[in-house]
C-alpha cells in the first residue's frame, strides 16, 4: 500500500508502483477534464477509509458590535452530522495476446497509451453525470416554482442575476445550464462578456458580465429528464452545494483464460454528496435549480 499526494490530496493506493504508473495519468487527467467537477461548481476532498463523518454546525450568529464589558453567548448554533459512504468505479485494461503480438510492429504508439485515453474519457463522463444527478437530487427551486421567464424576450443574464440574488449570503460560484438554454444565453452575451479569465475556469463557455462567475453548458444536465436541455443550476462552493470526494484505489492483475488476455483491474472509491447544508424544508443551500421556456 502506498499513499499518493498530489492535486487530489492524499489517496491510498493498493497496488504496485508498476500499477501506480499506470493508474495515475488516468485518474488525474480525468479530474482535471471533468466540466462539472471544475473547483468552481465542487470541492474536492480525500478521506481515510470509505466511510466518513463531517461535523457541521448550523444557525451560527454573529453578535456585532459589542461595547465595552458587553458579552456574547452562543444560543443558537447547533451541531450536526452529515454521513458519507463512498462507492467504487471500477474499470479494466484488457491486453489481449493478439494486441501484445501485433503492438510490436505499431506505429500508433503504446498500446497502453490508447487505453489510458480511452479510460480517462470514460472516468470523466462517468464523474460527469454523477455530479449532474447530485445537482438535481434536492435543489431549492427559484421563485417557488423555478420559471426564469421566457427567454426569447427575457435577459438571460438578468434572469439569472435575479436567481443568484435570491440565494442570499450562499451566493453561486457557478452557473451550469442544459444546451438550450446555453444557447440562448451565449446568443444574447455574445461578445459583451470579457472572456480572457476563462483560463481560470477549465472548459466553462462563458463569465457572466455582472456576477463574474463561470457558466457552463451539458449535455449531462440535457439528459437528466426530457426538458432537461432548459434547465438552469446556480451552484455555491463555498456552502458548499457539492464535495466531489475520493478515498482509495486497488490494483489487481492477472490473465483471464477466457478471454486470452491479460488484465489489470482497478476499483477506484469515489463519490459526489450533496444537500450537505440544508434549508429549513431539506433543500440544498448550496444549489438553487430554475428553468427557461421560449417561444
Amino acid at each position: 500500500m502506498a499513499d499518493i499526494s498530489g492535486t487530489l490530496g492524499e489517496i491510498k493506493f493498493y497496488g504496485t508502483l508498476a500499477q501506480k504508473r499506470l493508474i495515475m495519468p488516468v485518474i488525474t487527467d480525468a479530474y482535471e477534464q471533468t466540466m462539472l467537477n471544475s473547483p468552481a461548481i465542487c470541492r474536492t476532498m480525500t478521506i481515510e477509509g470509505l466511510r466518513a463523518t463531517l461535523p457541521i454546525a448550523s444557525g451560527v450568529t454573529v453578535h456585532s458590535q459589542l461595547d465595552e464589558f458587553e458579552h456574547a453567548t452562543s444560543r443558537n448554533a447547533k451541531l450536526d452530522n452529515f454521513d458519507m459512504k463512498l462507492y467504487k468505479d471500477t474499470l479494466f485494461f484488457d491486453v489481449s495476446d493478439e494486441m501484445e503480438i501485433e503492438s510490436a510492429a505499431s506505429k500508433f504508439g503504446s498500446m497502453m497509451t490508447w487505453q489510458q485515453n480511452q479510460k480517462s474519457i470514460a472516468l470523466e463522463d462517468n464523474l460527469n453525470k454523477l455530479i449532474a444527478a447530485q445537482l438535481d437530487t434536492t435543489p431549492q427551486q427559484y421563485s417557488g416554482n423555478g420559471n426564469l421567464g421566457n427567454w426569447a424576450s427575457v435577459k438571460p443574464t438578468l434572469a439569472i442575476g435575479k436567481m443568484a440574488a435570491s440565494m442570499g449570503v450562499n451566493k453561486p460560484t457557478a452557473i451550469v445550464m442544459g444546451t438550450l438554454a446555453g444557447e440562448y444565453y451565449v446568443d444574447a452575451v455574445g461578445d459583451k462578456v470579457a472572456l480572457a479569465n476563462l483560463n481560470e475556469w477549465r472548459n466553462a463557455a462563458s463569465i457572466h458580465p455582472t456576477l463574474n462567475i463561470p457558466v457552463y453548458i451539458s449535455t449531462d444536465i440535457d439528459n437528466l429528464d426530457a426538458s432537461g436541455n432548459s434547465q438552469v443550476f446556480a451552484v455555491s462552493n463555498r456552502t458548499p452545494g457539492i464535495v466531489s470526494v475520493i478515498s482509495t484505489i486497488r490494483a489487481n492483475e492477472g490473465y483471464n483464460m477466457e478471454l486470452g488476455a491479460k488484465q489489470w483491474r482497478y476499483d477506484v472509491w469515489r463519490t459526489p454528496f450533496s444537500n450537505i447544508r440544508q434549508t429549513s424544508d431539506s433543500k440544498n443551500l448550496g444549489v438553487m435549480w430554475g428553468y427557461m421556456t421560449e417561444s
